[in-house]
């Protein structure tokens, strides 16, 4: 049996992933049902960091309905071990767990926007990706060099501020 601070706090998350979902899904939000595709998983990742950062909801379906996971740590160690092996740089992000019900839960992710860029590494291919509006779109050639300079500014603009 819940006692009620922690069914409180469970309905506050709850409440906080519907605020969320209700943005739908656009330049800085993307929702996963599963990271059974881990490599996507890590994609949008990716393509959030070399835009404008971004937050990954595992256990939403893109038609905004929440039926959570089963088991978070799972999907945790999915898209760990996937970022290990197949994003160079490493990506910094967070990850939060979010119960829903009893038994559910959300994964969140949450990238900043990275200094350097980042890499999608798959049989021996480089690629690379960033977010336009609710899509994560392959680079071309000229597109990562323009995120390169982006970066590149940035960093030294922070550098200069400090």
């Amino acid at each position: 049996m819940k006692t009620s601070a922690a069914a409180t706090a469970e309905g506050q998350n709850l409440f906080e992933i519907r605020k969320l979902v209700l943005e739908g899904e656009g330049q800085q939000l993307e929702f996963k049902r599963k990271a059974a595709h881990p490599e996507k998983v890590v994609r949008e990742l990716i393509a959030f960091a070399n835009t404008d950062g971004g937050t990954l909801l595992i256990g939403v379906d893109d038609d905004g309905t929440i039926p959570g996971v089963k088991y978070p740590d799972e999907e945790i160690h999915v898209v760990s071990q996937s970022l290990l092996a197949h994003c160079k740089p490493l990506l910094v992000y967070q990850e939060s767990v979010f119960p829903i019900s009893e038994n559910r839960f959300v994964v969140r992710y949450d990238v900043s926007p990275g200094n350097k860029i980042h890499f999608l590494v798959l049989n021996k291919t480089r690629e690379t990706f960033v977010r336009v509006q609710d899509m994560s779109i392959k680079a071309s050639a000229e597109m990562q060099e323009i995120i390169r300079r982006s970066k590149k500014a940035r960093c030294a603009f922070y550098f200069w501020r400090v």
